[in-house]
């Protein structure tokens, strides 16, 4: 499932300039915000699972 948020387009701006060639917005707003990966994320909430 996703989400759509809205951002100014300044905000826009700045976040796809930061983009790298491999990226989608989600993996540039996590690296920039320095959240983990879904990856991650769904490993930690799994093992509370158990």
């Amino acid at each position: 499932m996703s989400k759509s948020i809205r951002v100014s387009e300044a905000f826009h701006g700045y976040i796809k300039s930061q983009n790298r060639d491999s990226e989608t917005m989600e993996d540039t707003l996590r690296r920039l915000v320095d959240a983990p990966s879904p990856i991650v994320t769904t490993r930690h909430v799994l093992s509370d699972a158990d």
